[in-house]
């Protein structure tokens, strides 16, 4: 009798493996419905699975322009999630080398993630949580090879997950009042995109109580202002900023607003018609006021990413306060060695500007982004930024980072 149930044993351990060599790993369940993604294999033979493009919030358009992301709702029969979805609103124009496969959009705000097999089957991955970087203003993570981040990631079983944010003046327009346009909405899509990590990452093989948040340049910025919130109790474990360590943007939005139409200078320094303004603001459509956002960038007035918020907010406090209580974290803190090189790159022995370094690093970076005709971008470029000295460094790191 003992005989046989040894052997029964046995043939059930043996068929859950065969079934789950022979299950598709494509097709998952979330919480808010089923995925399909698909199946990669790198040239150095790591396969992974890719799910791209899923929401993780409701499109913050419309009325949700300038308040808090809201959560997705559940759909309706399966969600192709096979390719990057778009790109948040920017005022630098995407990059030329995929252009023809992303677009950019309000409705913005998906999740992308990247697994291996024995993730998928164990279910006590790793997980790295990255955010990108691009001066709060423009960026995705789309510039990444799918092929590098499976050789870098899943050959060593370790679940990542990226995803978009609302940049610039969708993401951090700022009144400077108490109103229905909420502060800091780009790092609220951060907190609640984290909420759905812990939801769901289970379904893709990740441990939720092995989180790491990671990021480079103001992305490296966002994982350490992250660790600092008291909003983000419990959501990651491991910080990894990279080349990042209060404007308040308060300017800027009433630059963009009276630019919009929605206000006069008067009228916004009155303060007592701000969800008129906002209301209007949110009546204009996002190339509009995109195109307001680049004529202000034109003139070096960029948005600066998040602000104290106040009672109840992302950041409650001051700087210091906030990392007075700071919770404690084991964190791996990096740079490049070649951060901000271009600087160095544009000046003459004495520190002075060159023209000719300026025409150079031009060329360089046309060649860089795949443009057939790199000298004649780089000329382009050239005459562009030459005419605005003063403002050429923030002009140009917008335009290549």
């Amino acid at each position: 009798m003992f005989k046989f149930a040894i052997i029964l044993l046995l043939l059930s351990i043996l068929s859950v493996s065969e079934g789950q060599q022979d299950k598709d790993w494509t097709k998952l369940t979330l919480s808010t419905g089923a995925i399909r993604g698909r199946k990669l294999v790198t040239k150095k033979n790591t396969t992974a699975y890719l799910f791209h493009g899923i929401p993780y919030a409701e499109p913050p358009v419309g009325e949700l322009r300038f308040r808090p992301p809201v959560n997705k709702k559940k759909w309706e029969g399966e969600l192709t999630a096979v390719d990057y979805y778009a790109m948040c609103m920017s005022a630098t124009v995407p990059d030329v080398t995929q252009h023809d496969r992303i677009k950019m959009s309000e409705d913005c705000l998906h999740v992308n993630v990247f697994t291996a097999e024995k993730c998928l089957r164990d279910k006590n991955c790793p997980v790295v949580f990255y955010t990108y970087g691009g001066a709060w203003n423009h960026g995705s993570p789309f510039n990444f090879s799918d092929f590098l981040l499976a050789d870098n990631f899943q050959s060593k079983d370790i679940v990542l997950i990226t995803f978009t944010y609302r940049m610039g003046f969708f993401g951090f327009f700022n009144t400077g009042k108490h109103s229905s346009a909420a502060k800091n909405m780009g790092v609220m899509d951060m907190i609640l995109c984290l909420q759905w990590t812990q939801r769901e990452i289970h379904n893709f093989g990740g441990d939720k109580n092995r989180v790491s948040i990671m990021g480079h340049s103001s992305g490296g910025h966002a994982t350490d202002l992250l660790s600092l919130s008291p909003k983000t109790k419990g959501l990651f474990h491991q910080v990894i900023p990279m080349s990042g360590p209060a404007d308040n943007n308060i300017a800027q939005s009433r630059q963009l607003t009276v630019a919009a139409g929605c206000a006069t200078e008067d009228q916004w320094n009155a303060g007592n018609s701000f969800e008129d303004i906002i209301a209007c603001m949110r009546g204009k459509s996002a190339d509009e006021l995109i195109s307001f956002q680049r004529s202000l960038e034109m003139k070096g007035s960029l948005f600066t990413g998040p602000v104290i918020d106040g009672v109840n907010g992302v950041f409650p406090g001051s700087l210091d306060k906030l990392l007075n209580n700071r919770r404690p974290y084991r964190m791996l803190i990096g740079a490049t060695n070649r951060e901000f090189r271009i600087l160095k790159f544009l000046l003459d022995d004495k520190g002075n500007f060159n023209e000719q370094l300026l025409y150079e690093a031009c060329v360089l970076m046309a060649e860089f982004r795949g443009f057939k005709r790199a000298n004649a971008v780089g000329q382009a470029c050239f005459d562009e930024y030459s005419k605005r000295r003063e403002i050429i460094f923030p002009l140009l790191f917008k335009d290549i980072a």
